[in-house]
């Protein structure tokens, strides 16, 4: 999608006070109340092109296919990544240690996903 379609999106969102139409241009098919859902904007500066990813929170990985759950590996490490370039310089800060928390999560995430997938895998055995 373009920056011209996000934009329409958004407006539309505004007008009907509803994230309807954003969710569903990330991906989102339903989601229960009190589901969380995270949604990473990445815009391409030479294009202009808009990816919207979906990031979601509360995922109980006891249902997901491997398939399912190397796309949930992707997206965690991806959010890692992008976390750990911004690392705040100063490491007494009350902000570096809400950075550290956060990559520590994300780390025990994405070895909680190995490990789910090995055993899938070990299983399909």
């Amino acid at each position: 999608m373009d920056i011209k379609e996000l934009t329409k999106i958004l407006e539309q969102c505004a007008e009907t006070k509803s994230l309807d139409g954003l969710l569903k241009a990330a991906g989102v098919d339903e989601m229960a109340e009190g589901d969380s859902v995270n949604i990473q904007l990445c815009i391409n500066r030479e294009d202009g092109n808009v990816q919207l990813k979906l990031l979601r929170t509360d995922i109980d990985m006891d249902d997901m296919t491997v398939e399912e759950l190397e796309a949930y590996y992707d997206q965690v490490e991806c959010e890692y990544d992008d976390l750990e370039n911004e690392e705040p310089d100063d490491i007494e800060s009350d902000e570096h240690y809400e950075w550290e928390e956060k990559t520590e999560e994300l780390e025990d995430l994405m070895s909680d996903i190995e490990d789910r997938i090995t055993k899938l895998k070990s299983e399909e055995e």
